[in-house]
């Protein structure tokens, strides 16, 4: 049925979780863990489904995305990021943003 005993094996300690759920199992994968659970707890921790565009872009996209790109590139994204899109989008919810959205930083850049 499995590929390997070793495969067999892993997919058994899957099923054998507490709901399904994948517990870590490692002290370095624990410490992970048990600060995620720390900071949810403190409310540090904002659920995805209520982040705003602004927060999503200078906290995640700008420090991960951002320096694998050309130099030029770079600029150019920072630049539309700063005059178009964090004014237009930045207090927005990314989860309330759709394409039809888009067409407002036209509308407000004419205005």
């Amino acid at each position: 049925m499995y590929s390997s005993r070793r495969h067999a094996r892993a997919v058994e300690a899957i099923r054998s979780d507490w709901n399904g759920c994948r517990i870590p199992d490692t002290p370095k994968s624990n410490a992970g863990f048990v600060s995620e659970v720390e900071a949810i707890n403190r409310g540090d921790a904002r659920p995805q489904s209520v982040r705003t565009f602004g927060d999503f872009v200078t906290n995640d996209w700008m420090p991960v995305i951002l320096p694998t790109l050309k130099y030029a590139t770079q600029k150019h994204y920072r630049y539309m990021l700063d005059v178009h899109l964090i004014p237009a989008f930045g207090k927005s919810q990314l989860r309330d943003l759709t394409r039809e959205d888009l067409p407002r930083i036209s509308k407000s850049e004419t205005q």
